[in-house]
């Protein structure tokens, strides 16, 4: 009894604690979705503080009007984006103060309320013009201008040739006139508009630059009647438009005499500016230009008239003193002392100067020293009167260019370690997951040999053997999101919340580098590649076209902390054109090795790193390799194979030649997206299993290449799938009613499948067509379902050696389907990737209203049978009944209630657990991370589950545990008794 009684009593001990540890089990099985977005401003070019200097009322480059919170960081109070195509010309406060009025795309005037960024009223609605070249396209959206009155009004002149005279509160048009016509504007030939109103005399100047000329015309401002017009003026821009010109009045000390100075600049001339004056009858003077100085830096200059005086501002705390001298028929610009305040980081920013020189910036109306300065990287920094800086807006994450993601941290020995051959390392990355067996036979001996019991490596440990229980721990999503920007400004952020950990200035470092930090050094972005996954290991590689010179920097590990990469920089005498990374692993790091092609004639290449060991494996496979390249300025697509160019008998040298090219530059069509597949995309099956019991071999080509060009005449849309080493087509589809200004076309590759959207003007809705390539034919597939015992019918695998070869390889066999879709597809983004790719596709897409949405792989199945009710075969390999349209549910939207803009491109990648997939997309404005799951919970528990009824219960029956105890052992005794 005794023996009884203490096994009764350990049985309902173990009882309790199993419970417990299930119930402990069941909330660490949860799996909540991890979502941020951050929103971006871009590049500023105006800026506007209110009288208490706590607001500030920006715009930028990439056509955004904002209102910054200047106590705050900087934080975007409101935020009002426009069409990425309505470049805003000019921005001024409003006379009352509580507005906004802004000229964009040459001819739409808009005025916004300063309190909440609302919309008061807009000339006209954004229209996108197609003009014929990029330098009618550069004229077309900056010859505009207008000026506010003192009668609350405001005077316009577009690039539509009229002149408008507006109400600031209302908006009204109080009078509309077309410019009088001229012979240049007949021609329609490229010009830019600037005027003057002249308010004592009611008169507004108008001036028109064209190629070899300027006109100067005057019109009421009562009515907009046409007063005079001046004669042909040529200029000295010597057949082309100035990059910039200023109209001033000035009063004559003599006569009291208006007369308006017209100074401009001339596109690669040496000479500074130029000048000439104009009187109220258009009787135009040229006037000489001086300076006191040599070689003046004139950046972003501009006019700054008071009262008394004028002064011409450049580059940081730089200006002139302006004399004009009607009599002499002379402008003296006499420079004066600098008095640059001196900005520093202090403890918020130490690294300060790696942001560069300030290339603009904004003096406060009421502190004498404070200020706001747009720094070199793109940051927006605001500087208080003791000259340190309160806080910086990373802007240039609002351009990138080039995104990685990587692990938190990983050790190398996992991959690769310096006892393993080259093949050995190349397999290692190439390896299959291994088994649960050899992963925690290897993940043992590794904790054992830790030094120390460290608990969160065995945590970490823990989760690697098994996956499933990675759910609950953040940090084992924890991705080193990295960046590069247009700026050349590398940024590394942790995925948990997106705060920026690291960032590094790759332009400075080069010219930090070369020992200079002058206008001298024009390094631009050539490449940025991952040559290692684990540990991280990246190669930026930029380029001086003017000095002949290239940089290449390594930036490795630690990436996961807020200390900085480690940066090693190195020079090459010759400029990198381009650069690629190829399969086959350095002896040393286990790096891959990188080809260089430099930009003379022959494309010479050289290998990086440039050692004996390396040279050798690329001469060893180097009839294997391949690259293609897109220009967009030349409209073409181009396929080379590299070669080995003797040099002499003991050496050689590598060199590019040109095998195909499709180009588009002498014809009406322009290409408009392209895409690629993907080298490392992880496929779970080369062969697709019918629900007839049959398979069909998958067409997995690595090299395939997408592009899309459009007629804009004839407004058809051309589609071509080809073959990137062979540049063989394989398809060629065409499409009639697609205009681009009514939505956008977008292409995306992945496995063996081809997808397209773009919008038809007939039918007013956006059409997708899903395209799959197979290497069998799929008629070759039983009819009538087979039963398990009667197994698959497969034919013979085409890859007999189940290698892929472009030459070698038949042409694929294609089957497609085409679907309407009621919404407007603004860009196909990507595929959902998971770790081990069993879990279902979504195609992401984000639309034109600004949410990012998953359509499922299944409504894209070219297999879906057309008839009314499927099949129990078409049940067990999951297809739908075709029908035209792709239905939408709301629960498809992936960023929930965000609205995401300018968001051009996504990364989706695996997570520890395999029912959860990574996304991080991004584009030129806003970024958005998420973690999605494609196929659902299926091995997690979700996040709406019932926790207070699951512990209720289990509560119930701890009780119900002790209770039944209880009662036993009074029975016992009562018995004993």
């Amino acid at each position: 009894l005794v023996i009884w009684d203490s096994s009764v009593k350990m049985l309902h001990n173990v009882h309790v604690y199993l419970l417990l540890i299930y119930v402990i089990v069941l909330f660490q099985f949860s799996n909540a979705s991890k979502l941020w977005v951050q929103h971006r401003i871009g590049e500023i070019t105006h800026f506007f503080e209110n009288s208490k200097r706590t607001k500030a009322y920006v715009s930028s480059k990439q056509a955004v009007i904002a209102a910054l919170d200047l106590e705050n960081n900087g934080d975007i109070i409101w935020r009002q984006t426009l069409n990425q195509h309505d470049h805003i010309n000019q921005v001024e406060m409003g006379s009352d103060g509580k507005s906004l009025l802004t000229l964009s795309n040459g001819n739409i005037i808009r005025s916004w309320k300063t309190l909440d960024g609302s919309l008061l009223w807009e000339s006209h609605q954004f229209k996108r013009t197609e003009p014929a070249d990029a330098d009618t396209l550069h004229s077309s959206l900056n010859h505009g201008d207008m000026q506010i009155l003192g009668t609350k009004q405001i005077i316009v002149v577009d690039n539509t040739n009229s002149l408008s005279l507006y109400d600031e509160v209302e908006g009204d048009v109080i009078w509309k006139q077309s410019m009088e016509p001229n012979e240049k504007a007949a021609q329609n030939a490229p010009h830019q508009h600037r005027l003057y109103a002249d308010e004592s005399s009611k008169t507004v100047f108008t001036v028109s630059f064209y190629a070899d000329s300027v006109i100067l015309q005057s019109y009421s401002l009562t009515t907009g009647t046409f007063m005079k017009s001046s004669a042909n003026y040529q200029h000295e821009c010597s057949s082309s438009l100035p990059t910039k010109f200023s109209v001033l009045p000035s009063t004559s000390s003599e006569n009291n005499q208006l007369s308006l100075v017209i100074s401009y600049e001339c596109p690669n001339d040496v000479t500074p500016l130029y000048a000439f004056s104009a009187s109220t009858d258009l009787q135009i003077t040229p006037l000489s230009v001086s300076f006191d100085q040599s070689a003046p830096s004139l950046t972003a200059w501009q006019f700054e008239q008071s009262a008394s005086s004028l002064r011409l501002s450049a580059e940081y705390c730089q200006s002139y003193d302006v004399n004009i001298n009607h009599r002499s028929k002379s402008v003296s610009f006499v420079s004066q002392k600098k008095t640059c305040p001196v900005i520093n980081g202090g403890d918020k920013d130490k690294d300060f100067k790696y942001r560069g020189k300030v290339r603009k910036y904004w003096q406060s109306n009421k502190q004498a020293k404070a200020m706001a300065v747009l720094m070199e990287d793109g940051s927006l920094c605001d500087v208080d009167n003791t000259g340190n800086m309160k806080w910086c807006r990373e802007e240039a994450l609002a351009v990138p260019v080039k995104v990685y993601l990587f692990d938190e941290s990983e050790d190398e020995s996992s991959v690769c370690n310096e006892s393993m051959s080259e093949k050995e390392c190349e397999a290692a990355y190439n390896a299959p997951f291994p088994s649960f067996g050899v992963r925690l036979a290897h993940d043992i001996a590794h904790t054992l040999t830790l030094s120390g019991f460290n608990v969160n490596e065995l945590v970490k440990k823990l989760n690697t053997f098994f996956p499933i229980t990675s759910a609950w721990l953040d940090d084992t999503f924890e991705k080193i999101i990295t960046i590069l920007t247009a700026t050349g400004k590398l940024f590394g952020l942790s995925s948990t919340a997106g705060h920026v950990l690291w960032s590094v200035n790759l332009k400075y470092l080069c010219q930090e580098h070369d020992g200079k930090h002058t206008d001298g050094n024009n390094y631009e972005i050539v490449s940025l590649l991952a040559i290692r996954q684990h540990p991280p290991h990246l190669l930026a590689i930029l380029s001086d076209s003017t000095q002949r010179k290239s940089k290449i920097i390594s930036i490795s590990s630690p990436f996961h902390t807020t200390q900085t990469p480690h940066l090693h920089v190195e020079s090459v005498d010759y400029v990198v054109k381009n650069a690629f990374v190829t399969p086959w692993l350095t002896k040393e790091h286990s790096d891959k090795i990188v080809l260089l092609i430099s930009d003379d004639a022959q494309h010479k290449i050289s290998v990086y790193p440039s050692s004996a060991a390396e040279q050798r494996s690329v001469a060893a496979n180097i009839d294997s390799i391949f690259y293609h390249t897109l220009s967009s300025a030349e409209q073409s697509l181009s396929g080379y194979k590299v070669d080995a160019m003797t040099k002499s008998q003991s050496e050689s040298e590598l060199s590019a030649n040109e095998i195909w090219r499709k180009s588009f530059i002498d014809s009406d069509k322009e290409i408009v997206d392209v895409a690629f597949s993907a080298h490392d995309q992880f496929i779970v099956n080369s062969v697709y299993r019918t629900g007839e019991r049959g398979a069909i071999y998958k067409y997995l080509n690595p090299h395939l290449i997408g592009i899309a060009s459009i007629d804009r005449k004839q407004k058809q849309l051309n589609v071509y799938l080809m073959d990137g080493v062979t540049g063989r087509v394989y398809i060629h589809h065409y499409h009639s009613n697609v205009d681009r200004n009514l939505g956008a076309i977008s292409l995306l590759l992945y496995e063996n499948k081809f997808v397209y959207s773009f919008f038809n003007a007939q039918t007013m809705l956006t059409e997708i067509t899903s395209i799959d390539l197979w290497s069998s034919n799929p008629q070759n597939v039983p009819t009538k379902a087979r039963t398990p015992s009667e197994g698959y019918i497969v034919d013979e695998n085409p890859l007999s050696d189940n290698a892929f070869s472009s030459f070698s390889a038949a042409l694929p066999f294609v089957t497609s389907q085409a679907y309407n879709f009621a919404y407007s597809i603004e860009k196909l983004l990507c595929v959902s990737n998971t770790r081990y790719s069993v879990s279902g596709k979504w195609i992401l897409a984000k639309l034109a209203s600004g949410s990012i949405i998953q359509i499922d792989s299944k409504w894209l199945n070219t297999r879906r049978p057309m008839v009314h009710e499927a099949s129990a075969a078409n049940r067990e390999e999951a297809l739908i009944p075709y029908k035209k349209n792709i239905p939408f549910n709301n629960f498809w939207t992936v960023s929930h209630q965000h609205t995401l803009h300018r968001v051009q491109a996504a990364l989706s990648i695996g997570s520890p657990i395999e029912s959860t997939s990574i996304l991080f997309a991004y584009g030129e404005l806003d970024l958005f991370y998420a973690t999605i799951n494609p196929s659902r919970n299926f091995d997690t528990i979700p996040a709406d589950f019932d926790y207070a009824m699951l512990a209720l219960i289990l509560g119930g029956v701890i009780v119900a545990i002790f209770v039944s105890q209880s009662w036993a052992q009074s029975k016992k005794i009562n018995t004993e008794w």
